[in-house]
């Protein structure tokens, strides 16, 4: 006789006996609970073996200390829920960015020919940048497409650190011109989506070494910079991919200071991505390339196994087949990662789209556990569960159906 209704998951059994005389004598009449408290006093309530989640997630955000943020108009884009619970869509079709705060008010970030102006204002002499700026203008007129791309933005207190890249016009063989894009990072004022400046990054030594920066991503810590690059050559055994820059203090331009120790995943060079599925999570001192099979801590150089069985990894052969098919996925997905000071986060999908949170010891390195927190019926249910990140040790965020900061403990 089992009570086949355990923790949040709801099973579907065949046959279920239930028998409280024979449960309340083999338990002396306890009954496990699930409890939401508040400096150390329970606010609620409700046996485990009936609870409806949704009820309890519903209770728990209405008792949540954060304040329910809401979103409307919510922008078309991918959503990209900050740390301090601030919000970020990239529309890459519209080449639009949009900065949500935490009482809603929006601003729409778009980079235009101002954006082109200050970068060759940058890169240019005095007597040179005005006739590179007219020529690349002119150019717009017939290929817009040629205006700046904003890739990738981190929020830093009241400003938005946006990596964009300006095309620019060089000469080429046979008297032909070739269109070179060139990053570039742009400091937005986050109240008033103005640009407050814009600086440069020498990526000459970092050509040097045969590398470049790869603009699908990047983050910051202080005056210190970390970017993804890649190899100009297909990727082997000592192939490196994260490197940091830090700001001349003269000049404003950012230079490279190290090449990370990091080489790229095995998986990459194994399953044959190579330089394709380039996808990154940087978040605080952690980065991972999200089909590696490690997440490598940047600040004190340190390497964490991800905690997947080889038949999980052994999906990423079908990588290639999930694109050709329409983007179904045939393979694991992480969403997010965390840490505190003793464990490292890892939330994802598996490949039958359930919802995940796996947590690996940061002394050992190794597993210490894993929770299923949604089941693929719920989880699709949820309109924006793409979107899905990790607020802290204890907590998942996303917008609900309503378009309002939900949490989901784990």
């Amino acid at each position: 006789m089992v009570n086949r209704k355990t923790g949040i998951n709801n099973f579907n059994p065949r046959v279920v006996i239930y028998s409280d005389s024979i449960y309340n004598k083999l338990t002396s009449g306890l009954r496990s609970t699930v409890n939401i408290s508040k400096n150390d006093k329970v606010i609620y309530s409700d046996f485990l073996y009936k609870l409806n989640i949704d009820t309890f997630v519903s209770e728990y955000n209405k008792r949540s200390t954060t304040p329910q943020a809401c979103y409307s108009p919510l922008r078309s884009g991918i959503q990209l829920i900050q740390p301090d619970q601030t919000l970020l869509i990239n529309d890459y079709q519209l080449g639009r960015w949009t900065y949500y705060n935490n009482k809603g008010n929006y601003k729409d970030i778009i980079a235009d020919s101002l954006w082109i102006k200050k970068a060759y204002q940058t890169y240019y002499k005095p007597q040179e940048w005005h006739k590179r700026y007219n020529e690349i203008t002119d150019l717009l007129k017939e290929y817009p497409n040629v205006l700046p791309v904003i890739n990738a933005a981190v929020i830093d207190n009241s400003e938005l650190t946006m990596l964009t890249e300006i095309s620019f016009m060089e000469p080429g063989k046979d008297n032909n011109i070739n269109i070179v894009k060139k990053p570039f990072i742009a400091i937005i004022d986050a109240a008033t989506g103005g640009l407050k400046a814009f600086k440069r990054i020498d990526t000459v030594a970092l050509s040097n070494k045969n590398y470049y920066i790869n603009t699908a991503d990047f983050t910051k810590q202080g005056n210190v910079y970390l970017f993804p690059i890649n190899s100009n050559n297909d990727p082997v055994k000592d192939t490196k991919f994260l490197a940091t820059f830090t700001e001349n203090s003269k000049t404003g331009v950012l230079e490279l200071k190290e090449i990370l120790p990091a080489t790229i995943p095995e998986n990459y060079i194994k399953y044959g991505l190579n330089n394709n599925f380039h996808n990154y999570i940087m978040k605080g001192n952690l980065a991972l390339l999200k089909f590696g099979e490690y997440i490598y801590d940047w600040k004190n150089k340190i390497k964490y196994p991800i905690p997947f069985p080889k038949e999980d990894f052994d999906t990423l052969a079908n990588l290639y087949d999930g694109v050709m098919n329409g983007g179904k996925p045939l393979s694991y997905y992480i969403n997010d990662i965390y840490e505190d000071a003793d464990t490292v986060y890892i939330l994802y999908n598996d490949k039958d789209n359930n919802l995940w949170v796996a947590l690996v010891d940061k002394k050992t390195k190794t597993p210490k556990k894993k929770t299923l927190v949604l089941e693929k019926e719920k989880l699709t249910a949820i309109k924006n569960s793409p979107g899905f990140k990790i607020k802290d040790n204890k907590t998942l965020v996303c917008l609900d159906n309503n378009n309002c900061l939900a949490y989901y403990p784990f």
